[in-house]
């Protein structure tokens, strides 16, 4: 998909692919997307709305913006809304925002996921990352809402199992935060079991929190840093001073 203009209105949940998604498996490369919606009591994400269970997000792309700034409550690059779920994985995908926004007066906005909410099961994200303001283009705020994070604006609920976050990075050089206590991973109100291994931030917006138990493996002033702390392996490729995944460079195995 490329320069598909998707604007949901009051409907439901908005999705650049699906509303709402379950029992489903996405592999897609959606470019110059925008994708807006305006239902106060619903959720916006790059490529779905909101999720019901059993969910798989791998070798797909999203680039463009995310818009739920006149009424969305939860926005995210990759789904605004989880909530009852036993299993939620998103691998080697990448997220490329220009910007990002949901209902400032109660907005949770995040890289990846809005808003995580009811008791949900694992929640896996894997050789995966995130860019904020591609083109360093975008005038206004990039990032917008009261909850905000570079993987999910906030983690909700009131039991979990397990957030599973492996070899994931946050690429903020470019990004304009909204408010104080935008959180480089996210937000969370909630006891849980979490396991970080390998989430870094390129670079430090004004207002940025790294969060105790959420907090990051470290901080980096580029992607070549990253080569040093396992980004170098089979699923990613280094290319003119940046880091893409493997499939970006090479297209996908048949």
């Amino acid at each position: 998909f490329e320069n598909v203009d998707i604007d949901c209105g009051t409907a439901g949940d908005c999705g650049g692919l699906i509303g709402f998604a379950e029992n489903t498996e996405i592999h897609v490369d959606m470019r110059e997307m925008k994708v807006t919606q305006g239902n106060s009591s619903s959720s916006v994400g790059g490529f779905i709305g909101q999720i019901g269970e059993d969910v798989e997000v791998e070798g797909s792309l999203f680039q463009g913006y995310v818009n739920g700034s006149s009424g969305a409550h939860h926005a995210g690059g990759v789904v605004g809304k989880i909530s009852n779920i036993l299993n939620f994985d998103i691998e080697e995908t990448a997220v490329y925002l220009d910007y990002i926004s949901a209902d400032g007066g109660s907005g949770k906005t995040g890289g990846f996921i809005g808003l995580q909410n009811g008791d949900s099961s694992d929640i896996n994200i894997k050789n995966s990352y995130v860019v904020f303001d591609i083109n360093n283009s975008h005038s206004g705020s990039d990032i917008t809402g009261s909850w905000t994070g570079g993987v999910a604006g906030l983690l909700g609920a009131a039991t979990y199992p397990s957030i599973n976050l492996e070899k994931v990075f946050i690429d903020l050089r470019s990004a304009t935060v909204n408010g104080a206590g935008f959180k480089y991973i996210a937000a969370d109100n909630s006891s849980n079991s979490r396991t970080i291994n390998g989430v870094y931030a390129i670079g430090s917006p004004a207002n940025a929190v790294d969060d105790g138990v959420w907090a990051l493996s470290g901080q980096v002033s580029g992607p070549s840093a990253l080569l040093s702390f396992g980004f170098g392996n089979d699923k990613w490729a280094f290319q003119d001073g940046e880091l893409f995944l493997d499939w970006e460079i090479n297209g996908h195995e048949n």
